[in-house]
């Protein structure tokens, strides 16, 4: 699981620094060159959806997902680990909803295409349901490591326990 993750943050960090370059080309471009890289806004903004439904799986995993915790900070020891259980398990039907209705959704975007790259936004909308069903695979192993006691519950992160040892 931790290779994918791997992969998963280098693809992230790979896509955010393409970005973040060609954002910054584009910009020379226009005000240095008074000649603006047509397509960079469109391929930037593609490419920043992409980074960001291939890293939300990796936060998942290390359970840094946005949660409203009001009743997680006032509970310790195995409540905890099974209020984080039944979280990751919501977090679950959402994602299944999320990949049930985004492959349909993504799939017949296919035969529109985008003004300046000419990319089908079928190709774009595919990042959804592919992070969502990335986020179910990252639950269920979040769950077993809840269940089985590797991660403490308590920590931030399932980093959290072996910086603790």
């Amino acid at each position: 699981m931790k290779k994918l993750a791997q992969v998963l943050k280098a693809l992230a960090g790979a896509l955010l620094l393409i970005g973040v370059l060609l954002t910054f080309a584009a910009v020379i471009a226009r005000r240095v060159f008074n000649n603006s890289i047509i397509w960079s806004e469109e391929a930037v903004r593609y490419m920043f959806i992409w980074m960001f439904f291939l890293a939300m799986p990796i936060c998942t995993m290390k359970g840094e997902h946005i949660a409203l915790d009001i009743l997680g900070t006032h509970i310790h020891g195995r409540a905890k680990s099974i209020y984080l259980i039944i979280v990751e398990v919501i977090c679950i039907v959402l994602d299944i909803a999320i990949v049930k209705l985004g492959f349909p959704y993504a799939l017949g975007n296919m035969n529109q295409k985008s003004a300046a790259l000419h990319i089908p936004y079928g190709y774009i909308n595919i990042a959804i349901p592919i992070g969502a069903l990335l986020m179910i695979i990252f639950s269920i192993y979040r769950i077993y490591l809840l269940a089985t006691g590797k991660v403490d519950p308590e920590a931030a992160s399932e980093e959290g326990k072996e910086e603790q040892q």
